[in-house]
């Protein structure tokens, strides 16, 4: 039986999968500042870890930092213990039983505008689902997208929809050639050269989240969560990570998105 339908996370495991058969590991983290945010343009190995993070309950349900695996239901737990703020889950989903191979899911276009320029990440998040649905012939029920609460936009697909398959390894080798191909071509589109970060000439960036040879950034935050930040100015704000349809992606104004979803 697919468990999916009860838990929305998950629309896109392939069909005959039960999130019950599913580990993931969790994260949390107190709002960041300015300071704490990394930029998009700093060396891998210079990125510096994200203070606060916590990745499990011990057993005073006090949060620790000490990594676990959960059964997917803890996601519930998880959000409560963190008034469900600044939540995330691993992008692998780890195999309860064993001779599985780990699966690594969904496919993630992670666009920001590191200038606060929230229409131009909305512009560039309809280029991005039209490109690829021209690319890959992508269905709708194969994608969703999500406002990310802050700075920009998340494009999620169902990785079968891309061919993405095999070990984790691989499935991090093919999602990284993906990435590759719809940044180059973004940049194409809005008439930039290859090869540099941004891919607007607002500088709406899309995070390079695989690596050819590994996960840069292993945790996705969950849906209808709070994402919390703190300003400039020390003002902590705060919106919700919403789902929006293709449809009210490409229609609704950018003013309309943000007054769904303003904490």
């Amino acid at each position: 039986m697919n468990q999916s339908a009860q838990q929305p996370d998950f629309w896109w495991l392939p069909k005959g999968e039960s999130t019950e058969d599913w580990l993931v590991g969790v994260g949390h983290h107190r709002p960041l500042t300015p300071d704490d945010q990394p930029s998009p343009s700093m060396p891998d190995q210079e990125r510096p870890v994200l203070p606060g993070w916590w990745h499990s309950l011990d057993q005073q349900e006090h949060l620790s930092d000490a990594f676990q695996l959960y059964p997917i239901d803890f996601l519930r737990r998880w959000r409560l213990a963190c008034q469900n703020t600044n939540v995330y889950r691993t992008l692998v989903l780890f195999p309860t039983s064993a001779g599985r191979e780990s699966m690594l899911g969904p496919f993630l276009v992670d666009i920001d505008n590191g200038q606060d320029d929230i229409d131009d990440a909305l512009q560039v998040g309809r280029q991005t689902v039209k490109l690829c649905v021209e690319q890959w012939n992508i269905a709708e029920e194969d994608c969703q997208v999500f406002f990310s609460g802050h700075k920009g936009f998340n494009i999620e697909i169902r990785p079968e929809a891309l061919g993405i398959g095999g070990s984790v390894e691989h499935q991090v080798e093919l999602s990284c050639q993906k990435l590759d191909v719809i940044r180059r071509q973004l940049r194409q589109r809005n008439g930039l050269p290859d090869g540099g970060g941004a891919v607007s000439t607002a500088g709406t960036g899309i995070d390079r989240v695989y690596s050819k040879f590994r996960l840069r950034h292993p945790y996705i935050r969950l849906p209808d969560s709070v994402n919390a930040w703190v300003e400039s100015n020390s003002v902590q704000m705060s919106r919700l990570r919403t789902r929006l349809s293709i449809e009210e992606l490409n229609r609704l104004p950018l003013a309309a998105i943000l007054s769904r979803v303003v904490g």
